[in-house]
């Protein structure tokens, strides 16, 4: 039934799901290999009781915030949140202090509850098996933070990166073949922050928000110019559940909102009614967060995040796309890449997809253009938060957004997703000669980030400061030098994908599409 519905992400004679798999296989080897480091190195010196044990493995840094909204919900009955940040945090990671009182007098909780809402689908569950069968199992306490709730929000965060992994595929197959918009799919995935969140930091939201919003951009794009109700119910829902793990991501009701104004088709009657749809879908997705805004701060729509200043006339582009502190095109330099095919794929006149002889979703190239708006506006946005405004005595920063902690620029993790059809299309329309360069050399950097994400894991450069070209090639030489087997590592996957590629020559499946 789904590879009937689904075809471009399910079906037998679909051959990118070998790649699918190594990449899900190479996130799952990461993520362990983590995780049993951080035990050995980390978990094991803290000096807790059995019952205790293994808190803090997988829930850490701004994960403490994300996830007390599920914990102090299902443990103590309510939203407050002075046990979870006080008496949960062994290694002393930031939470807000517990002056930070809101309106009604609550602990304050600047983080979204989106994530929650999906980790809870499990970590439910497990509590409730916990307490009654815990003590056959062994010594952990049922307390929301002991090492089966560890475990259990990480599978669920990993499974999350693997739906994640498929939508992005689907994607990319509105302009690629099957091998290319696999490839394309690995080196978005490999080549970007995409895979650090999906496989190494598991307790933040981007991996369950790039799950969320590439499933949002897919149904968008697979059902563009549609005009049935139920569809645009949909595309609401699926921005407000975007928007519920993220908040920024809201910015991307852009897509309906283009579709309708540019929908020649439709009638002012039928426009309105689609957009009152959409929206009543985005505010049903949306809804857990000011059901918990209200109980917390006492008001449904509000900004949780203190000190936060917009300067809209000058936004900090250079800061988020260019410098040396972890920018996107400097960290992630497969990000360039993706634009660049992307601002090819606007200039590409009327074209069949070759999988088919007909003319893909995106061949008129009105979704394109709309995709390509929407993540300018993302970008814009989150320069304009970047801007240095006057010291905040309440919060100690320049009143806007700064990295602090962060592997490349994480809050443009999501995003990436929109960048897929334009890499996919990259790789699609190269000649075969050219293709294999393209692919070789978005193996290099998906190569490259694999060492960046070895090195920053394990504090080998700095992790709240970026650091200059010098500095990156000289350190992960000397990890290469020290330990060759990371650089082996970083190989594996690339490999492992080409491979897999292998299984199913591409001069074979034109002539099965024939």
């Amino acid at each position: 039934m789904i590879a009937k519905r689904f075809p471009c992400i399910w079906g037998k004679a679909n051959p990118g799901w070998a790649i699918l798999l190594v990449i899900a296989f190479v996130e799952m080897m990461y993520c362990f290999n983590y995780h049993e480091d951080r035990w050995d190195s980390v978990i094991r010196n803290c000096k807790l009781s059995p019952e205790h044990a293994g808190e803090g493995l997988v829930i850490q840094w701004n994960g403490l915030g994300y996830y007390a909204w599920l914990r102090s919900l299902l443990i103590d009955g309510d939203w407050d949140f002075d046990n979870e940040f006080d008496e949960h945090n062994p290694h002393h990671y930031y939470v807000p202090p517990p002056q930070y009182r809101t309106p009604i007098d609550r602990r304050a909780n600047q983080w979204s509850v989106g994530p929650a809402c999906f980790w809870a689908v499990t970590v439910v569950p497990g509590h409730l098996f916990l307490e009654s069968f815990g003590a056959y199992l062994g010594p952990w306490a049922p307390d929301g933070y002991s090492l089966p709730y560890q475990l259990l929000l990480g599978a669920t965060s990993l499974f999350s990166s693997f739906l994640g992994l498929g939508f992005i595929y689907g994607i990319c197959r509105t302009e690629a073949r099957p091998i290319r918009a696999a490839w394309a799919t690995a080196l978005l995935t490999l080549g970007t922050t995409i895979f650090y969140y999906n496989a190494i930091e598991v307790s933040l939201p981007h991996g369950v928000g790039t799950t969320a919003l590439a499933a949002c951009v897919w149904y968008w794009l697979k059902t563009h110019g549609s005009i049935h109700l139920r569809r645009w119910f949909l595309v609401g829902f699926l921005v407000g559940a975007a928007s519920l793990v993220r908040w920024q991501l809201a910015t991307y009701a852009i897509l309906p909102a283009a579709e309708l104004l540019l929908g020649r088709h439709y009638s002012f009657r039928g426009s309105l009614l689609r957009a009152s749809l959409a929206f009543v879908g985005g505010f049903f997705s949306f809804l857990p967060q000011m059901i918990a805004w209200r109980c917390v701060y006492g008001a449904y729509l509000l900004s949780p995040v203190q000190g936060v200043q917009y300067h809209w006339l000058h936004p900090s582009l250079w800061t988020i796309l260019c410098s040396e502190d972890r920018s996107l095109f400097y960290w992630t330099p497969l990000t360039l890449v993706a634009c660049l095919g992307t601002a090819g794929l606007l200039f590409r006149g009327k074209v069949c997809h070759k999988a088919s002889g007909k003319l893909s979703p995106s061949a008129t190239g009105e979704p394109i253009r709309i995709l390509a708006v929407a993540f300018l506006l993302q970008v814009y946005v989150l320069a304009s938060m970047w801007g240095q405004g006057p010291l905040l005595a309440s919060t100690g920063n320049f009143g806007g957004v700064f990295l602090a902690r962060s592997y490349g620029l994480r809050d443009l993790t999501e995003s990436l997703v929109l960048l897929a059809p334009g890499l996919a299309w990259l790789l699609e329309t190269a000649p075969t000669r050219r293709y294999r360069m393209l692919a070789g050399f978005g193996f290099l950097l998906a190569v490259w980030n694999l060492m960046l994400v070895s090195l920053y894991a394990t504090n080998s450069i700095p992790q709240v400061t970026g650091a200059d070209p010098e500095q990156l090639f000289w350190k992960t030489w000397e990890s290469i030098r020290n330990s060759p087997s990371c650089l082996l590592e970083a190989l594996t996957a690339p490999l492992l994908i080409a491979a897999a590629s292998l299984l199913a020559p591409e001069d074979s499946l034109e002539r099965s599409e024939k």
